[in-house]
């Protein structure tokens, strides 16, 4: 199903609301200055969505406050995704990357929840010039986003498509998962679409995936995202003795 184009509406905030560890790794003696500071705000509803372009390098990036944004580079026919929350840094829009030969890759946006970004403009940028710890801060989550995208992506090398879906979710669990009565929540509502493109599958791939890891009460769809039924080791016994049962008898 093609999703929605999504809607903006631009704002202004406090930026010791939308980002409180900012503020806070401002020196103590200027650290009311900072919390005065208004940066612009951008709200985006879910669906496609195109960030805006720096003109003349006026703006530096985006910078999440709430909301999920899966950013996908395709290449050759396959998407590669990743998943953007709070606390980290979305770029301008550039120029896709080139591929080998004369093709480029493309790239797109989706909203998966409501997106709220603060806009860092030159005027951001003039103000923390004077700050360096903060500055410093937003490389290191720069750096750890980097990593997490890393170590997520190792964990696509399994064969089964199954492994790969419950390895997603409970990575992504690790950021955004809340504890319930009936299992840990993954409170991001992603399509089997957007799913396949964050474990390097097939989308009709991840849909049987999805029905197998169901019908074994290990996940289990819910209406805000995904709901993880048991424990990881005892998810993976169960995936394990369903290979084991298909196995053929030496």
């Amino acid at each position: 199903m093609r999703l929605p184009t999504s809607r903006t509406i631009r704002g202004a905030a406090l930026l010791c609301d939308l980002d409180p560890d900012l503020v806070d790794a401002v020196p103590a003696a200027e650290r009311a200055v900072a919390r005065r500071l208004r940066v612009p705000t951008l709200t985006v509803t879910r669906g496609t969505w195109l960030p805006p372009a720096s003109p003349s390098g006026v703006l530096l990036g985006l910078l999440v406050a709430d909301g999920v944004a899966l950013r996908c580079v395709t290449a050759a026919g396959f998407p590669t995704g990743d998943l953007l929350g709070a606390g980290d840094l979305i770029p301008t829009r550039s120029a896709a990357p080139r591929l080998p030969g004369t093709d480029r890759a493309q790239v797109s946006w989706q909203v998966v929840d409501p997106l709220t970004v603060a806009v860092l403009d030159s005027r951001f940028a003039a103000w923390t010039a004077r700050w360096p710890a903060l500055v410093r801060l937003l490389f290191m989550r720069q750096a750890e986003h980097t990593e997490r995208l890393m170590a997520r992506a190792s964990l696509m090398h399994r064969q089964r498509v199954e492994e790969r879906v419950l390895l997603l979710l409970w990575a992504l669990s690790d950021r955004w998962g809340t504890v319930t009565r009936d299992g840990i929540l993954v409170p991001i509502p992603l399509r089997h679409h957007q799913l396949a493109a964050l474990t390097a599958s097939l989308r009709p791939s991840v849909t049987l995936a999805l029905q197998r890891l169901d019908t074994r009460g290990i996940v289990e769809r819910h209406v805000r995202g995904y709901l993880l039924r048991c424990p990881l080791e005892e998810a993976w016994e169960r995936l394990g003795g369903e290979r084991e049962a298909a196995m053929p008898a030496r």
